[in-house]
């Protein structure tokens, strides 16, 4: 998974309002190759900014990611793992008294210089819906 990912991307999508969007991330592998590190910047007009680290969790063997975000904050969520080009983040959290909202950050390899990523969210897990999604494009010299 790090090796498809490091390097610079630059994606355009859209939002669930039908609005366009695009945006840049780079991705890097940590010093001693444990976690893969991810910065993600919204283009203008949007202002979504967060980084991400994704790693092994030693005491659970679990896939996991921490997400950093300039909306709201620290954020764990969870995975399988990569398979098959593929990579579901999954989290879980208290709504202010209104229930458990699910949310999910899904990463699919296209081919070799190309992925989707899409923002999944609600309030009943098995009805997500669709918060926005991007089709990232791999810088070049990467």
């Amino acid at each position: 998974m790090a090796s498809f990912f490091t390097g610079t991307w630059s994606g355009t999508g859209q939002l669930a309002n039908g609005k366009t969007m695009e945006a840049d991330v780079t991705f890097t592998v940590a010093t001693d190759s444990s976690c893969l590190i991810s910065m993600y910047s919204d283009r203008a007009p949007n202002r979504f900014k967060a980084a991400a680290v994704f790693c092994i969790d030693s005491p659970t063997g679990k896939f996991s990611a921490q997400f950093l975000n300039n909306f709201t904050g620290l954020k764990d969520f969870t995975s399988d793992g990569w398979r098959n080009g593929k990579i579901v983040l999954a989290n879980q959290e208290n709504a202010n008294g209104k229930g458990t909202l699910y949310q999910q950050f899904i990463y699919e390899k296209i081919d070799s210089d190309h992925f989707k990523a899409t923002y999944m969210y609600g309030m009943d897990r098995s009805k997500l819906k669709e918060g926005d999604h991007l089709i990232f494009t791999r810088s070049a010299g990467n």
